[in-house]
């Protein structure tokens, strides 16, 4: 349901809320006119509509029920003009919070988006089946533009954008955790790169052969600035370590 109208400023009431339902067509243009792909709008009139009166001595005389210590008045309209329970009309719901945090839990993991997905809908199958129309639930199985926003932003406010003076400067912020924890790095900003030297890192340099012997793997451009990671590999019993 959205929130219509939140406040009146009618003397007889001190607040009042409409909550209507995600198929009406507030906030929304017509059906012909939607040129982006389905339409929520169904003109869908089922809502709730919450008024609480005031509470004076004059109401109270006036009024049995504000006397008796009910001043709400709730008005429901229970009649949808669609479908409620099929897997369309679950898709069209909004995400809830508890997913989000879900999600940017899977991000801090390291979980890109399409693997977020996978995991994610893997638990949805072994709570509720493979063939569950709880898998087309969009408040608790998200669309996919609806989780890469959910990246975007968890990105930005972690990581920074996609520019390096972004990236240097959360270098900067975060360099007394990565002190704290044993892990070296270091910047230039022209050219532009990042050494980065963690504990166990240290310890393959000890290594008998690490001084003879390195091996160097480069990967492609990994992001939109077509920037590449390079790791410095030791040889030892288990193979090759960073």
């Amino acid at each position: 349901m959205h929130n219509k109208s939140a406040f009146n400023k009618c003397s007889k009431f001190v607040c009042r809320k409409i909550y209507v339902c995600h198929h009406s067509d507030f906030n929304k243009i017509s059906k012909t006119d939607n040129k982006r792909g389905r339409s929520k709008n169904t003109q869908c009139n089922a809502m709730i509509d919450i008024k609480i009166k005031l509470t004076t001595k004059d109401t109270k005389k006036k009024d049995k029920f504000v006397k008796d210590g009910l001043p709400a008045i709730i008005k429901i309209n229970n009649d949808h003009n669609h479908n409620i329970s099929t897997a369309e009309a679950l898709s069209f719901l909004k995400p809830s919070k508890e997913c989000r945090l879900q999600f940017e839990n899977y991000f801090n993991d390291g979980l890109g988006i399409s693997e977020s997905i996978r995991m994610h809908e893997s638990k949805l199958e072994l709570e509720f089946g493979i063939n569950s129309d709880e898998l087309a639930n969009a408040m608790i199985n998200p669309k996919y533009r609806t989780i890469r926003h959910w990246y975007d932003v968890w990105k930005e406010n972690n990581l920074g954008s996609s520019n390096y003076i972004s990236v240097l400067q959360k270098l900067e912020e975060k360099k007394k955790y990565y002190e704290d924890n044993g892990i070296i790095v270091r910047y230039t900003e022209n050219p532009f790169a990042i050494l980065v030297v963690t504990p166990i890192m240290k310890r393959a340099h000890q290594l008998p052969f690490s001084k003879d012997i390195a091996f160097v793997d480069s990967t492609s451009s990994c992001d939109v600035q077509c920037h590449s990671i390079t790791f410095m590999l030791a040889p030892c019993g288990v193979g090759a370590v960073p």
